[in-house]
């Protein structure tokens, strides 16, 4: 057997076992960034200005990631180009910073409780795998794990962008032993799958985020064979040992011929990277970066992990409950995408006038003078494809993809709204004006140092360099805050109430982060909200055990109530979780009693907008999913909306599940969120 020394008088930086942290889906530049944890594939559409705008990067930063476009911008299409390096958590090349006890140098970041007496180093990239980084090094996997003790017996603390050891001062490593199983005259590799057969001729090393499934079909195998082969695995194949090799061919099997599994899916020109593993309905398929859950997950720690708002992670995965309680471990959740789900959300009142319009086009509504409300005329302006809707004289609906002319007005929206009076609609020569948008604009605010306007300032790093009013909301909401603003360009403040006035001009610098965008001036701010909501479902509910404990009588509830009204009211009561019973009743609280399960029922229309019977489409909710009855198999019938999510979810499914039927065949959502059937189930049939 063949030895290999390793010095302990030269520090050893070992070779990569892949070329980038995260590979590229097709051909990348030389010299782009080895730490790259996200690609996009450039179209013969796409310049650097527009990817900059799309994935929020800087024309520095582009520049530094992929060295290649040079200053003139020269892109190749179907290349691959980098716009996030490290997770977003910065560049992993930095120098040596510590002596170990044999004088050599350590390379950092480390993997936590590495042996101190380490001489040679690898950093761990995305899909290593401990097993095969032994095996490609010359090291047992057993004295791996001991130099390396964070990363468990199992390889789960293996963490991507760190240092670990591969070798220690006075060590002699050798390739793997393998042994030979009696009768059979194949050698066979260790560490082996518990239960393996004896006869196994072909063997596979199992690495992170396998699946028995994609295993068995890469290898042109029947599932049913594979569990046959490696009888120790459970029908689930949770018990699949990383590290461990397993059996993919016995002696006189007949291999079958299969397609490899496909690794990425394209929507709207945009290649995305398929799960690792299963993920839940309401996982959006739209992702630039997957997490396995592992055991001990919380959504408040993988939140953290990736500088991500739980309120994010819940968007994004919106198959997780209030309380976080249904994480499942192996299953991948996506921690970053660049869906949004855009809202209305009110800019303010402005002043407006025949000769000089606020907002360009009017919309007449059949009796308008009777009917309108805030809904009504932000309906008619989104279904018109507009940005910006406003309401004057009580009655009138304007549409616009701009507010042009006029300003801010101090007072005058006091009209109340006809087909709801608790709302406003304008006044004469005044418009209340409302945006279509995935943030809330508040407008721009006076602020000075010894009167803030929002209280608590956070540090965001590289602030100069990054910053932009999107940057700003997630750093506030991280830190529990509901408004945000930014000011003298890079500064980012935090608070949940205004405490200054509204400014006529001054916020005039550009972000830093994206020049397209204002973040404020000198002694102004910028201000900004994000939707503290989403729809959570129908409860049961008794007056024996309420599920939401605390009722807020409503002044005319029985004619003006609305989901908008119950939540405002609960909201400025302090509390967190709003629900809207027997169409009139609101009830608050910051805790959802275990005495309310999920139910049906709440059909019952609100008095305040007869189109809600829950919150209208598109809003923070899961895709509503029917099951036929009478179909062996069940099919999935999910309903078609005009935002294509059930398209893409049924593309997703389809792609990852042969086993799963879905369709969108006969049901859709209308624009108030309402569910439209037009025939029969896509597998009806009588029994």
């Amino acid at each position: 057997m063949r030895a290999y020394s390793v010095s302990a008088a030269v520090m050893l930086f070992a070779a990569s076992v892949s070329a980038y942290l995260v590979a590229p889906d097709t051909t990348a530049s030389p010299d782009t960034i080895e730490d790259c944890s996200y690609w996009v594939v450039v179209s013969s559409s796409d310049t650097c200005d527009s990817i900059e705008s799309d994935w929020g990067v800087t024309s520095d930063q582009f520049l530094t990631y992929n060295p290649s476009v040079g200053t003139g911008c020269s892109l190749i299409t179907g290349n691959s180009y980098c716009v996030e390096e490290n997770f977003g958590h910065g560049s992993t090349i930095t120098s040596t910073i510590q002596q170990t006890p044999t004088g050599v140098s350590t390379p950092v970041p480390v993997q936590t409780g590495m042996i101190s007496t380490c001489n040679a180093f690898y950093f761990v990239k995305q899909g290593d795998q401990c097993g095969v980084i032994a095996t490609t090094y010359g090291i047992s996997l057993d004295n791996f794990y001991s130099w390396n003790t964070a990363v468990g017996s199992t390889c789960l603390g293996l963490q991507y962008g760190e240092y670990v050891c591969v070798g220690i001062a006075g060590s002699t490593t050798s390739p793997p032993v393998t042994t030979t199983t009696a009768g059979n005259g194949i050698a066979t590799p260790t560490p082996i799958q518990p239960g393996m057969v004896g006869n196994c001729n072909k063997f596979y090393l199992v690495v992170a985020n396998d699946q028995c499934g994609a295993i068995a079909s890469t290898h042109g195998i029947t599932l049913a064979n594979f569990y046959r082969w490696n009888a120790g695995l459970t029908s689930t194949c949770s018990n699949l040992g990383l590290g461990d090799y397993v059996c993919v061919n016995v002696v006189g099997a007949v291999p079958v011929t299969s397609t490899p599994a496909a690794t990425v899916t394209v929507i709207s020109s945009t290649t995305y990277k398929l799960p690792p593993g299963p993920t839940s309905t309401g996982t959006t398929p739209q992702c630039k970066t997957w997490y396995n859950v592992q055991s001990g997950d919380t959504c408040d720690s993988i939140a953290s992990t990736y500088g991500i708002s739980r309120s994010l992670l819940v968007l994004w995965n919106s198959n997780l409950d209030t309380a976080c309680d249904n994480l499942v471990a192996t299953w991948s959740v996506c921690v970053s995408s660049p869906v949004v789900f855009p809202y209305w959300s009110s800019v303010g009142c402005y002043a407006d006038s025949a000769t000089a319009r606020t907002l360009s086009t009017q919309y007449v509504i059949a009796n308008q003078e009777t009917v309108m409300t805030v809904e009504l005329c932000q309906q008619t302006c989104q279904k018109a494809g507009y940005k910006f809707a406003g309401l004057e004289y009580a009655h009138q609906c304007w549409c616009a993809n701009a507010i042009a002319n006029n300003g801010l007005a101090a007072s005058g929206c006091s009209s109340a709204c006809p087909g709801n009076t608790a709302e406003t609609c304008g006044g004469s020569d005044r418009i209340n004006v409302y945006r279509f948008a995935a943030d809330a604009s508040l407008g721009c605010y006076v602020d000075s140092t010894a009167a803030r306007t929002l209280k608590t300032r956070v540090t965001v790093a590289n602030a100069g360099a990054i910053m932009t009013p999107q940057v700003c909301e997630s750093a506030c909401e991280r830190a529990g805050y509901q408004i945000s603003g930014v000011e003298y360009g890079q500064e980012c403040y935090c608070d949940n109430t205004i405490n200054g006035a509204a400014a006529t001009s001054g916020c005039t610098m550009a972000c830093p982060g994206y020049k397209g965008q204002v973040c404020g001036g000198s002694s102004r701010i910028n201000l900004f909200t994000r939707p503290q909501y989403r729809y959570l479902g129908c409860y049961s509910d008794s007056t024996m055990g309420r599920t939401l404990r605390n009722r807020h009588s409503i002044t005319n509830e029985a004619a003006v109530m609305t989901i908008d009204l119950c939540r405002t009211a609960c909201r400025n009561d302090g509390y967190v979780y709003s629900g809207v019973e027997f169409g009139s009743q609101c009830f608050c609280d910051n805790t959802i009693q275990k005495t309310g399960v999920v139910s049906t029922g709440c059909s019952m229309a609100c008095p305040g907008n007869k189109g809600q019977g829950r919150p209208r489409w598109p809003s923070m909710e899961t895709i509503r999913v029917l099951w036929t009855l009478t179909s062996d198999p069940l099919v999935l019938w999910i309903p078609k909306d005009e935002l294509g999510l059930a398209e893409d979810e049924i593309a997703h499914t389809r792609e990852t599940y042969n086993s799963i039927r879905i369709s969108c065949d006969g049901a859709s959502l209308s624009a108030q969120g309402n569910l439209i059937l037009g025939g029969q189930p896509p597998d009806w049939r009588l029994k």
